[in-house]
């Protein structure tokens, strides 16, 4: 799992996925809507029948998070134990703090982190991941207002690029129902890559050699088209392949 915003458990379980059967989440930074569903994700697995550890993975922070889970349930969990034998969930969740390079390397994934820029969390705060497995190599770029140095070769060979991309008419939109104004909108459009950012990214792998040449392709252009889900898809995608970009609406 990668982060756990609002939803995150009910839309594992809408798509048939058995919550007990987690074994990883992948945290990229601590805004609320990456982590608010972060209790929810650990406590419904629990409820669900969970029996093998959660190994979490976030910055500075995730610690204290799962700490404050275990608090704000601490009477429900240690009545549910007590009355109906179910295991200690404080004993199945394994929270580690992480830094850029290699966070997990085992026999069926390989996973590294990159810091990206992402204001106003500091340097060492946001990360973008990238995870082998199964003989594809995906990189998830998460939350970030510039693609840093060192980004190119972090996502070299990647099989598939998952982005967000600002759409700063939606912002500006939403900052206006929410009644902050242009001082919210600011701070949005700020922190976020928009659509020739990520286009840019994407031509930099390519000339580099990142992708053999006969899985090239022409670069995407500005054209998108959302669909029902809320993100933006590319209708020409970089190198060839599907990328998807998170619509962020305030985020």
């Amino acid at each position: 799992m990668i982060d756990a915003g609002y939803g995150a458990s009910l839309r594992l379980a809408e798509a048939g996925h058995s919550l007990k059967n987690l074994r990883s989440i992948f945290i990229t930074h601590l805004h609320s809507d990456h982590v608010l569903d972060y209790p929810a994700l650990v406590m419904n697995a629990w409820a669900t029948g969970l029996k093998k550890p959660i190994d979490v993975y976030g910055p500075t922070g995730m610690q204290a998070m799962t700490d404050q889970v275990w608090q704000m349930f601490a009477v429900d969990i240690d009545k549910r134990v007590a009355d109906e034998g179910r295991p200690d969930p404080r004993k199945l969740v394994d929270a580690h703090e992480i830094d850029a390079g290699s966070v997990l390397d085992d026999a069926t994934m390989k996973v590294a982190a990159l810091r990206v820029p992402h204001p106003p969390f500091g340097d060492g705060e946001a990360f973008a991941y990238r995870f082998q497995v199964a003989g594809k190599t995906i990189v998830f770029i998460g939350d970030l207002h510039s693609f840093p140095d060192g980004f190119t070769e972090f996502a070299k060979d990647a099989d598939i690029m998952v982005s967000e991309m600002v759409n700063a008419d939606a912002v500006q939109a939403l900052s206006q129902r929410i009644g902050n104004g242009d001082t919210l909108a600011k701070a949005i459009l700020s922190h976020h890559v928009t659509g020739a950012q990520v286009r840019r990214a994407c031509n930099r792998r390519e000339k580099t050699g990142a992708q053999p040449p006969r899985a090239r392709r022409r670069s995407f252009g500005d054209r998108t088209e959302l669909d029902r889900r809320g993100t933006r898809r590319l209708r020409r995608p970089c190198g060839g392949r599907t990328r998807r970009h998170a619509d962020r609406r305030g985020r």
